[in-house]
């Protein structure tokens, strides 16, 4: 409370607990009815031209409290406060605190129901009776809370201050989120048009923050601040609860305040049902849960879904969090387009970036490596990550192929630009998704070639074997491939998936339920593939295998070619840098090695192995041993015209 409605509120209070004094005189004298033609008490005050009640006649207000009832509250508040009506309960009646008699005897309007224990002021406990005593005698005691209240303190509810956490709104909302909260703060106006009470409300999915913020602004259209309380923060105890929840309530009420139910991002299930189901059934005032999923069956709350954030939207909210200037608005652009992170990821992302920059460097490339970073903590632990270190001077391949890759790079890298700035991704057509089939065979490169575009793009790279993700059970597969998709759209990660003939083999013509089932897994696959934020590879050592149908839904097909003499020459070269010692290395007579690159790197390092076990430089003879126990591992003997000589 501000110092001039404190000061209001002391002046309505010494009127007020004047008024008392001159009841309490009244009655010792035996002259009642004099005090009844008295001035009417200060209610309502003027402050900057507008009209408030004081606290004493809010309280009357939202707990419906008579003047009676008003009466018997500052009587408990002249015993902490006014030091001559002290002295005048105590002349009156044997005790120094205040009973139910004699506010009975002393006030007007009196009326035996204003301590039933359903009636305002014991049911808000907004004074507490003594206990196991005859009711007209048991002794009066105003609550801490209302006190400091009556006085024009601002001090909260000692019994509710750790659990209720008062919601700042320190983001603007998105469109999105903006029609979100005006739909929120209209069903409760309609509703209280209607002078019907206004409906509990679940807010599912989405960001927490955000939908403090949905919440908020609901609240704000309508005058109300909010206060979020955790679920899992709550008392067990049925009795305990039941008590909490009053004294929350009675705080919303006299703070003008809704009540966000925080639930968490997972299913509200098992004992966080529990409290969920006691709360609503013991709760009076609208409440509004905060929640990932709606629980089962659940029909006592309005649901709204909070709609995901798209990428332009996205990028104010960097505007917001970021100092003007401090990262380019491209790049912050792109930001918004590759990751969809939480706003307290991103400003875990804004503070590790800081800490990893010095004042006078470009926070750019740091908040990209620290974005990506609070990304990988959504996808499953069973999902492999493989560090990139590759280059495209480590690509051996033909000028067509390369020259694909590299439009894959430029593609996933200017998405930004094409499907943000210049909205080709709203049309829909053909999904945003950058698909490719890596084809050849194995040890061609294809992986070497997803390392390359991971470290040229500095995105993360998952490496998913599909014959682990396939299930025989009908329906799992898809669960398997959406949890894996939707973790990975929170960082736009490359995923290359090993193996796709263990699911794309030539099914177009069903037979059985089980090839229905099977070309279902694969239309599921290929449809998140096209609408995945980032790019989805898939390799293929049998592409003759694999189903046309199918692969016309791919966007790049890139065939890896066995290498020819000239190229497996190049590779041999490659797979020995400069400063490796060599003597008498013959990369003409590796050339004719009928291998593959995977093969060549594999023997180039056992050969240094073996050289350094023995202290000396790579020679002919260490890559001869490699390469026999390469071909063993191949399960093929070499033809004389590849070792014969040797």
């Amino acid at each position: 409370m501000n110092a001039p409605l404190e000061n209001i509120a002391k002046k309505a209070l010494v009127e007020d607990l004047r008024r008392i004094r001159q009841m309490l005189a009244a009655y010792a004298g035996g002259d009642v009815d004099a005090v009844r033609q008295g001035e009417p008490p200060l209610r309502f005050s003027t402050l900057d031209g507008a009209s408030s009640p004081t606290p004493l006649a809010w309280l009357m207000q939202i707990f419906g409290l008579t003047e009676f009832e008003a009466d018997i509250l500052l009587l408990c508040a002249a015993m902490e406060l006014d030091a001559e009506c002290a002295h005048q309960v105590v002349r009156l009646q044997d005790g120094a605190t205040p009973t139910f008699s004699l506010a009975l005897a002393a006030f007007p309007g009196a009326h035996w129901s204003a301590l039933l224990p359903d009636a305002p002021l014991r049911s808000w406990r907004l004074l507490h009776v003594e206990k196991d005593m005859p009711i007209t005698t048991a002794t009066l005691r105003i609550d801490e809370r209302i006190l400091h209240y009556l006085v024009g303190l601002s001090s909260r509810d000692p019994g509710t201050e750790s659990q209720m956490k008062l919601v700042e709104a320190d983001l603007e909302l998105t469109p999105g989120h903006r029609q979100l909260a005006l739909n929120i703060a209209s069903s409760w106006r309609e509703a209280t048009q209607a002078a019907e009470a206004p409906p509990s409300i679940m807010l599912r999915g989405g960001d927490p923050v955000l939908k403090r913020a949905i919440i908020a602004a609901a609240a704000a259209k309508l005058g109300y601040c909010v206060h979020e309380i955790r679920l899992r923060d709550l008392p067990a105890d049925r009795h305990e609860l039941a008590v909490l929840i009053r004294q929350v309530e009675r705080e919303a009420l006299i703070s003008s305040s809704w009540i966000m139910l925080a639930a968490g991002n997972g299913a509200i299930e098992g004992e966080a049902r529990e409290r969920l189901d006691l709360v609503l059934a013991h709760a009076t005032l609208p409440v509004t849960v905060s929640c990932g999923e709606a629980p089962d069956g659940e029909q006592r709350l309005a649901g709204f879904g909070v709609p995901a954030v798209p990428p332009a939207e996205r990028l104010e909210l960097w505007r917001q969090l970021l100092p003007p200037g401090v990262v380019a608005e491209r790049a912050m652009a792109q930001l918004g387009f590759q990751f969809d992170l939480s706003v307290a990821a991103m400003r875990a992302a804004i503070m590790e970036a800081r800490a990893q920059t010095g004042s006078d460097e470009p926070l750019d490339k740091a908040l990209w490596r620290a974005c990506r970073d609070q990304a990988r903590s959504s996808m499953p632990p069973s999902v492999r990550r493989q560090e990139p270190r590759a280059d495209w001077n480590s690509l051996m391949l033909p000028a067509r192929e390369r020259d694909l890759l590299r439009t894959i790079a430029q593609q996933v890298a200017a998405r930004a630009a094409v499907h943000g700035t210049w909205g080709m991704g709203a049309s829909g057509a053909g999904g945003i998704g950058i698909s490719a089939l890596f084809a050849g065979p194995s040890g061609t490169g294809k992986t070497l070639a997803a390392e390359v575009l991971a470290n040229e793009l500095q995105l993360d790279l998952y490496r998913i074997d599909l014959s682990m993700v396939v299930s025989k059970y009908i329906g799992e597969t898809e669960e398997n491939l959406r949890a894996l998709f939707d973790a990975a759209e929170k960082g736009g990660a490359i995923l290359l998936f090993d193996e796709a003939d263990a699911l794309f083999g030539k099914r177009s013509e069903v037979k059985d339920s089980q090839d229905r089932h099977a070309n279902m897994e694969v239309s599921y696959l290929l449809q998140r593939m096209e609408s995945y934020g980032g790019l989805a590879i898939l390799t293929s050592n049998l592409k003759d295998n694999l189903d046309e149908a199918f692969l016309r839904r791919l966007r790049f097909i890139i065939d890896f070619p066995f290498p020819d003499g000239p190229a497996r020459k190049a590779i041999w070269r490659a797979a020995f840098p400069a400063q490796t010692p060599l003597d008498g290395v013959d990369f003409d007579r590796l050339a004719k090695l009928h291998l593959a690159g995977g093969s060549i790197r594999n023997i180039a390092l056992n050969a240094a192995f073996l050289a350094a076990h023995q202290g000396c430089a790579i020679t002919m003879s260490h890559i001869e041993q490699s390469a026999r126990l390469e071909y063993e591992k191949l399960g093929r003997a070499p033809g004389d015209e590849e070792l014969g000589g040797w």
